[in-house]
């Protein structure tokens, strides 16, 4: 996936281009080239590419040999389908952040979520309005819900797709949600996690804490929840080369957080049931023998296997590559790319079984022109996309900006208009006989302690 267009890897496409070219240098080095442009001119980070070029370089001016020319190549291959995969997962946390943050400092949403807390039980018709409001402002497909809660750490409200659900902190992670109220982020965004206690009903989704404040203090929280199984699982599944490549996430525990590309395998050796997600029910471990030839020895295994060479590597937060061979949670022989983001406290591969790797080389002369051809139409593309990604962009911000600069005028000029009044104005809930607002005449003759427009 790039961007909002999404581009597969399937064999005999670019993932076949791009790991059987080989034989001809020049051919090679235009490939790579196209395929370094491209990505540099969609991404900005053309720096990055210093992991990728000069295995391309190296490979063909001065490794001689077949073999070093075809690994040289596989790799750049897992390398650039791996980068664009966790670029745009990154880009999309990104957008998250981003819209989590105009969201935040929306001064309607600060009016919502303080008047909500503040109120005893929380009045449906204010509840009603946060998720309203929510719901409006966060377009995500993965978006599931929300959880508001206040400083003792009770819920003041709840939402979810799949209908009212009974809540508790400790439920939601009660450590997450301290950090939250503790102030020590503006904003929090953690991944699934299995724990094995009743914190795993909402330990299954992206979860993003913003603090409520009033007058510069915390009065409570909002974890708003994603669902793994949209956003994070599409992309990472068309991060793929070939028939057997599968790109997906894990956490620090070595769980998968994102559905296998295999999951009719998974389920043939009992791993998770039929129609099962795998999603938390998958550890990144290495069976020792390869399970898809003998299914039922799943069930012997042992309870200490080693995670998998990649889920070893990415968790101690390093960023590499293995084309020698390993073998995958499957216990088939796989070569792959990995890295951890940090930031997001979660890793991300990209394996290929190694029989098809190298199988797939052998057939480069069949599809050197094609590669070529579809690496310069994918620039072409990649340019055009980029541009209006850019400006769906600016025009998104110009209508936020626009529809704040309204709402503030609107304020300004109601507040004008009753201020400009000498009697006394009041505004009234029809419902609760509350005043709701008042101008400066009114405030004057007003009686301490009392909020409705009766005694």
């Amino acid at each position: 996936p790039i961007g909002s267009a999404y581009f597969r890897y399937d064999k005999p496409f670019v993932g076949d281009a791009l790991t059987q070219i080989g034989k001809n240098a020049q051919v090679q080095v235009v490939g790579t080239a196209v395929l370094i442009l491209a990505y540099g001119c969609f991404t900005g980070r053309i720096e990055k590419l210093r992991d990728i070029g000069p295995y391309q370089v190296t490979g063909v001016y001065v490794h001689t040999s077949f073999g070093t020319q075809s690994e040289d190549s596989i790799l750049a291959a897992l390398s650039t389908v791996h980068s664009t995969t966790t670029n745009s997962i990154v880009s999309w946390l990104e957008d998250l952040e981003n819209e989590l943050y105009v969201f935040k400092n929306s001064k309607e949403f600060n009016e919502l979520t303080v008047r909500t807390i503040g109120q005893t039980g929380g009045k449906s018709f204010e509840k009603s309005s946060l998720r309203t409001f929510i719901s409006s402002f966060i377009h995500d497909n993965s978006y599931e819900g929300y959880v508001l809660f206040n400083t003792q750490k009770d819920v003041i409200n709840s939402y979810f797709k799949s209908g009212e659900i009974d809540i508790s902190l400790s439920k939601l992670n009660e450590a997450s949600c301290q950090k939250v109220l503790g102030g020590e982020l503006p904003l929090l965004i953690e991944v699934p996690e299995k724990n094995n206690d009743e914190s795993d009903q909402f330990n299954q989704f992206i979860r993003a804490g913003i603090p409520v404040e009033q007058d510069d203090e915390i009065i409570g929280g909002l974890v708003i929840i994603y669902n793994p199984r949209q956003k994070l699982s599409e992309n990472l599944q068309r991060g793929r080369i070939g028939e057997s490549g599968e790109s997906y996430a894990f956490n620090n525990y070595g769980q998968m957080i994102s559905e296998s590309r295999f999951n009719d395998q998974l389920e043939e050796m009992n791993f998770i049931e039929p129609g099962e997600s795998s999603i938390l029910n998958i550890e990144l471990r290495d069976p020792l023998e390869n399970l898809t030839l003998k299914p039922e020895a799943a069930q012997n295994l042992g309870k200490d296997l080693p995670l998998t060479f990649l889920a070893n590597q990415a968790r101690k937060g390093n960023a590499g590559h293995n084309i020698n061979g390993y073998n995958d949670y499957r216990g088939v022989k796989v070569i792959g790319v990995w890295s951890w983001m940090g930031k997001y406290g979660f890793g991300a591969g990209t394996e290929i079984d190694f029989e098809e790797a190298y199988e797939s080389f052998r057939s480069f002369y069949r599809i050197l022109t094609i590669g070529v051809f579809i690496t310069i139409l994918l620039l072409i593309l990649l340019t055009v996309l980029s541009i209006l990604n850019g400006v769906r962009s600016i025009r998104k911000n110009r209508l936020v900006e626009v529809s704040l600069n309204k709402v503030k005028k609107s304020q300004e000029f109601l507040q004008n208009t009753i201020e400009s009044l000498s009697h006394p104005f009041y505004v009234v809930d029809a419902r609760t006989y509350e005043i709701v607002l008042a101008n400066s005449a009114a405030k004057k003759h007003a009686v301490s302690g009392i909020s409705t427009c009766h005694a």
